[in-house]
């Protein structure tokens, strides 16, 4: 595991899934786990980044159609689960959107954070 100085989380070694973000302490439900800064993306830039190794690792913009969000921090490395213990809400700001990462439910010390990417995955996903 590897401690991204943050009291509640740590990056480390996700089964199946390469890396993922996992808890340093049991989570309470409805808490806040961490911010996460975005760049917008235009068209553009996805149609770019989808030919490119961070394929994928953008959210759908929640106001501008055919726009992403490229979330500059833990959010690029939570996994997709069909049934999250969190979501990831974003927030515009004076700094632009940011993503506001939340507990769905009381999570144990160790488990992995999970999020629902709003897509349709591959069969095999969990």
């Amino acid at each position: 595991m590897f401690d991204i100085q943050s009291k509640l989380l740590l990056i480390g070694i996700s089964p199946q899934r390469g890396r993922g973000i996992f808890t340093k302490v049991k989570i309470s439900s409805g808490q806040i786990l961490g911010l996460t800064p975005s760049w917008e993306i235009s068209p553009e830039d996805i149609s770019a980044m989808e030919r490119s190794s961070i394929e994928g690792f953008w959210f759908e913009h929640p106001q501008k159609s055919d726009w992403g969000l490229l979330p500059l921090g833990i959010s690029a490395l939570i996994n997709h689960s069909k049934s999250p213990n969190s979501v990831l809400n974003w927030s515009n700001t004076e700094i632009g959107y940011v993503g506001i990462l939340l507990s769905k439910r009381e999570i144990e010390k160790g488990e992995e954070i999970f999020i629902d990417y709003n897509i349709n995955p591959p069969e095999d996903w969990v």
